[in-house]
């Protein structure tokens, strides 16, 4: 089974994809441990950022970021590399 591109877990976590497509990803999470994990990851990150006080930061935060990284800072595994991961 091949696992979903990092940037789709992202677009799932951030709630940016299609209802189809909603319903797609929630069928493979359900077979694939591994990518229901790292959805988890990017939900868990994204509501913790809801909580931060992004504009009294000191320093410019990055809100965007390559795959190596996510996979430095939280943990997250690369799944597969992308365009969007370059």
């Amino acid at each position: 089974m091949a696992h979903a591109k990092t940037q789709e877990l992202i677009r799932y976590a951030e709630r940016r994809v299609s209802e189809n497509d909603r319903l797609l990803l929630n069928q493979h999470f359900e077979a694939c441990a591994f990518c229901a994990r790292e959805v988890r990851k990017f939900e868990e990150v994204l509501d913790a950022l809801k909580g931060a006080d992004l504009q009294r930061a000191r320093s410019p935060v990055k809100l965007c970021c390559d795959a190596q990284t996510l996979t430095r800072t939280f943990g997250f595994q690369q799944t597969r590399r992308s365009s969007w991961d370059s």
